[in-house]
């Protein structure tokens, strides 16, 4: 069956969590990340599978206002990006949205099959006007086994900041350690 992100909100009137409710989006969703701007506008972004057995996720945005939730909006996609994951959302002085995401749209079509995290490059996109930005690369792979994992994008005013681990390998115990921390 479908595995959905569930929102749930707290409501400080009554002093409790109403029901959650489900993200819109396709039948998998995961690794979400939030922000709030100045207005109380939340911005969510996730990795979303649109159909059963697709290989695959793709970064979507939604945002959640006093109307409810927004159909979610592909942020950057492109046909050979495999798994779009890894996503995180900051809003900045200004109440602009970023996001930062790994995906394999520089990877060969045969390190994509081998496993999501192979030929994990990182990008980031800004939302002006409701269009999503192309998407920049952040980081270089060092060498081809490279793996840049768990991006995090923080927000100072104008100033924003990314920070990574990277991994070096090819099995499953390579990944199990990062080898350093990276940031921009």
């Amino acid at each position: 069956g479908p595995r959905r992100l569930y929102a749930a909100r707290f409501d400080p009137d009554l002093a409790v969590w109403l029901p959650a409710t489900a993200m819109p989006g396709g039948v998998a969703q995961f690794g979400s990340s939030a922000a709030v701007d100045s207005t109380a506008v939340v911005h969510v972004v996730f990795s979303d599978v649109a159909e059963p057995g697709e290989l695959g996720s793709t970064v979507v945005y939604t945002r959640r206002t006093p109307d409810g939730w927004s159909e979610p909006q592909p942020v950057a996609p492109d046909p050979n990006a495999g798994y779009q994951m890894m996503a995180d959302v900051a809003v900045d002085g200004g109440d602009g949205v970023h996001v930062l995401w790994r995906d394999q749209r520089f990877a060969t079509p045969e390190e994509r099959a081998v496993h999501p995290a192979n030929g994990g490059d990182l990008f980031t996109a800004n939302l002006t006007d409701g269009q999503w930005s192309a998407p920049a690369k952040v980081m270089e792979r060092p060498t081809p086994a490279s793996v840049a994992g768990w991006p995090h994008l923080a927000a100072n005013g104008d100033r924003l900041v990314a920070l990574w681990s990277i991994y070096e390998g090819t099995t499953e115990d390579d990944m199990q350690s990062a080898l350093r921390v990276e940031w921009a």
